[in-house]
C-alpha cells in the first residue's frame, strides 16, 4: 500500500517529529510505500531514511505563504497560523496523492481543524484518510469563539457528506480521547469511524552511564537529579514540581524543553530563589542530546493539570532509558505508572503529594530501583513501533478493502 505520512506541525517542539521519524520508518520496515510531506521540514533537520520527503514552502507557492504566516504572526494570530500550515499541507497532499498514486492519507495530529479534509475533499469520492486526533479539541474552553466553531451544527452536514463519500478514520491514543470522539464530539457523529491505537516507542537505548552525562551537563555527582522533560505546553504544571522541590534538600530540578506557553520559569525559580536548585534549558533538544539527560536523572517527573485527558508520548520515552517515572494521576497517566509498576503517582496540582512521592522514591533501595528499570522495558517491548505498525496496517487494510 503506498501511504503519504502527512505532518504539517513537524517543524514544531513536541513529540511530534519524534514520532514522525519512527512511525514512517517503521511502517516502511513492514513493506508499505511510505513518502513524506510535512509544511517546513522536520525540527531539528533530520531526515528520515530512504523515504521520500517534501515540504510545501518548497513549492513555487512557498514565498507567498510565508509572507502570510509572518503577517499572521506579527498580529500575533497564533491559531491562524496554525489553520493556514494545516490548510496548505492538505492541499498539497491532495494534489500530491493523484501524482505518486497514494492509495491513503495518513495526517499526523488531526485536531484542532479536524474539519479541514472534509473541506478538501468534499467532492471526491471513495478517498481513504487516517486521521490521529491527541485530543486537543478536548481542551478548548467551552463557551470561547473557538469552541462554538468547531462546534457549530453546520460542521454536521459536511461530515455527514465527507463520511457517505469517502473513506475515514479518527486514530485515538487513549480511552479519553477515545470516548471523545466516538460518544461527545458533534453527538457522536464518528461513533463508528474510530480505532484506539496506543502510543509505542522504538528498541530500548543503551543508556550513557550517570558519571558521564554529569560530566557532559556540567552537573554535581553527590545531587538527587529529578528531570522535567518536554516542550512545557498548557497542559503541563511545572510550577507544583518547582513548589516541592523546594522544600527537599540536596535535589536538584532539570526543566529540559522548549517553554511554548506563557509561563516565565526564571521568574518563577527566582521568586523562590532556587536558582542554584533548578536548571532551565529552554531549547529543543535533539534526538544526539537526549540520552545525557535521562541518564544523568535518578528520576522523571510527569506533572499535567488536573484537566489533561490527552495522551502523552513521554511516559513511553523515559521508559525507553529505564527511567522511573514519578507521574501526576491523571487521565491514563497514574493507570500506566500503577499498573505496570514503573514508579510512583501524586495528586495532580499537589505540590504536598508530589513531595510526598519524591520522598518516598528516596528510600528506595538499589534492588528496587532494577526492578523498576526491568519494569520499564519490559513496558517498552509491550508498546514496540513494530506492534503499532501492525497495528496501523490492519486498520488501513481494512479501510482499503471497504
Amino acid at each position: 500500500m503506498k501511504i503519504l505520512y502527512v505532518c504539517p506541525s513537524a517543524h514544531r517542539p513536541s513529540h511530534i517529529p519524534y514520532f514522525l521519524i519512527k512511525e514512517s520508518a517503521a511502517l516502511l520496515r513492514s513493506g508499505e510505500q511510505v513518502s513524506i510531506l510535512t509544511f517546513s521540514g522536520i525540527l531539528g533537520g533530520r531526515e528520515p531514511k530512504d523515504i521520500y520527503h517534501m515540504t510545501v514552502v518548497s513549492a513555487w507557492y512557498g514565498s507567498l505563504i510565508n509572507v502570510v504566516l509572518r503577517l499572521l504572526n506579527w498580529l500575533n494570530l497564533k491559531t491562524l497560523v496554525g489553520f493556514v500550515e494545516q490548510f496548505t499541507t492538505l492541499l498539497s497532499a491532495i494534489n500530491l496523492r493523484k501524482h505518486l498514486g497514494c492509495d491513503l492519507l495518513y495526517l499526523r495530529e488531526g485536531d484542532p481543524f479536524i474539519f479541514v479534509p472534509f473541506i478538501l475533499d468534499l467532492f471526491s469520492k471513495r478517498k481513504r484518510w487516517i486521521i490521529s486526533m491527541l485530543g486537543l479539541t478536548m481542551r478548548i474552553s467551552p463557551g470561547s469563539a473557538a469552541y462554538k466553531f468547531i462546534n457549530a451544527s453546520f460542521w454536521k452536514l459536511i461530515y455527514r457528506r465527507g463520511l457517505s463519500r469517502n473513506r475515514f478514520v479518527l486514530l485515538c491514543e487513549n480511552n479519553y480521547v477515545e470516548d471523545y470522539f466516538k460518544s461527545k464530539f458533534m453527538d457522536g457523529i464518528f461513533s463508528t469511524n474510530v480505532e484506539l491505537v496506543r502510543t509505542a516507542v522504538e528498541d530500548i537505548v543503551e543508556v550513557i552511564s550517570k558519571k558521564d552525562a554529569r560530566y557532559y551537563l556540567g552537573i554535581q555527582e553527590d545531587k538527587i537529579v529529578i528531570l522535567h522533560f518536554g516542550a512545557l505546553h498548557g497542559g503541563k504544571d511545572i510550577e507544583t514540581v518547582i513548589q516541592a522541590v523546594k522544600h527537599i534538600p540536596d535535589v536538584i530540578l532539570l526543566q529540559v524543553g522548549k517553554v511554548t506557553s506563557s509561563i516565565n520559569v526564571q521568574a518563577m525559580v527566582q521568586n523562590l530563589g532556587l536558582q542554584d536548585r533548578v536548571i532551565i534549558k529552554d531549547y529543543y533538544v535533539p534526538e544526539s542530546e537526549k540520552g545525557y539527560y535521562f541518564a544523568a536523572a535518578d528520576a522523571a517527573v510527569l506533572s499535567y493539570k488536573k484537566d489533561f485527558l490527552q495522551a502523552t508520548g513521554m511516559l513511553w520515552e523515559i521508559a525507553r532509558y529505564g527511567l522511573p517515572s514519578i507521574a501526576s494521576n491523571v487521565g491514563e497517566l497514574g493507570y500506566f505508572v500503577k499498573n505496570y509498576d514503573l514508579g510512583l503517582t501524586f495528586e495532580a496540582e499537589d505540590a504536598d503529594s508530589l513531595k510526598k512521592a519524591l520522598m518516598k522514591f528516596l528510600q528506595y533501595d538499589q534492588d528496587k530501583k532494577e526492578d523498576l528499570r526491568a519494569n520499564c522495558y519490559n513496558f517498552c517491548r509491550e508498546f514496540s513501533i513494530n506492534r503499532w505498525a501492525q497495528r496501523f496496517i490492519d486498520i488501513s487494510s481494512r479501510l482499503y478493502n471497504k
